[in-house]
Parts: C-alpha cells; structure tokens; sequence
C-alpha cells in the first residue's frame, strides 16, 4: 500500500512527538499539524472542505500548504 507523502510526514511528526514527550506544549503543536498533514494527505479534497468551513479557514490552510512546502 502506497501513502502519500503529506502522510508520511504527518506520521513522523506523530512519532517525534510521542518520542519528545519533554515539551509537553512543542509536542502538541506538532501533534495537531502531524493530524492534519495526515488527514489532508489521505482526503485532500474533503480535509480542505473542513478547512475552509472554519473560521479564518483560508489562512490555515495557506499555513498547512508553507508548512509542506517548507519539509518537503
């Protein structure tokens, strides 16, 4: 089974931060970009709908879009 690479790289922030668990507030940030990188990599379509219903949506999602930019 191939995976995108968005959920790739969500998954290991995932791991880095259930291993860096001694920044408790670092490790849930990364935590909630590793979740979103995840669900955009496996529903693109659907996880941009969700982002675009919520309020300043736009902004996150050109956030979520620098940010891969940025690790790729």
């Amino acid at each position: 089974m191939s995976y995108d690479p968005r959920t790739k790289r969500g998954a290991l922030i995932g791991v880095s931060v259930i291993i860096g668990m001694f920044f408790p507030l670092l490790s849930l940030i990364l935590l909630i970009i590793a979740g979103g990188l995840i669900a955009w990599g496996r529903e693109p379509q659907r996880t941009e709908e969700f982002l675009n219903g919520l309020p300043f949506g736009q902004e996150l999602k050109s956030a979520l879009a620098k940010f891969d930019a940025f690790i790729s």
